[in-house]
């Protein structure tokens, strides 16, 4: 999976760059309007994501790790595909979404292309339990293997919320392969 890319803007269609790495590959990314903000010719170094389908690889580029992250909670939600999530990360601010999942605002979301009022309430739904462990005192005491680990079983398609209480079950001591092998099978179950 291609995690990060560093390299420079060579070319931009629309919100579509390719983007030149040290070795000369270009990647087709669809980036963020922040990451469009730099110009071809800008140097950048993006978190992305791979989306697999069966007749389509789509890499999509973000400008922080926490704007990424967010982008993995909206794909794990049913209903919302990369695509939407992809546009609810282009059109709004990390924050705004923070506080519209706090304040319960149907309304935030239902602003943005693609999304009707079922989704937003389900968006709603499934962020406040997401953010609420996320905000808890003990989160901030989550190593780089735990949310590394995390990130691992998303990807591999599990629910945010069914990784993390796999990998809570598990002793943090471990490894993080033995970690991700285990929560692999308690999750599987």
């Amino acid at each position: 999976m291609i995690g990060k890319l560093k390299g420079t803007i060579s070319e931009i269609f629309g919100d579509e760059v390719l983007i030149e790495t040290s070795g000369g590959v270009f990647y087709s990314v669809l980036v963020t309007p922040a990451i469009l903000d730099k110009g071809a010719g800008g140097d950048v170094k993006i978190y992305t994501y791979l989306n697999v389908r069966e007749d389509d690889l789509t890499l999509f580029g973000f400008e922080t790790r926490e704007v990424y992250r967010l982008f993995t909670y909206f794909i794990a939600i049913d209903g919302v595909g990369p695509k939407t999530a992809f546009t609810i990360m282009s059109t709004s601010k990390p924050g705004d979404i923070r506080t519209a999942v706090v304040a319960n605002d149907v309304a935030f979301f239902q602003k943005i292309k693609g999304i009707g009022k079922k989704t937003a309430q389900r968006i709603l739904i499934d962020l406040s339990a997401t953010f609420g462990s996320e905000f808890d005192v003990t989160a901030g005491q989550e190593t780089a293997d735990d949310v590394d680990a995390l990130d691992a079983l998303v990807s591999l398609g599990f629910r945010r919320v069914d990784a993390k209480k796999a990998l809570e079950k598990i002793d943090s001591s471990l490894s993080l392969e033995e970690r991700i092998k285990l929560a692999l099978q308690s999750v599987s179950k």
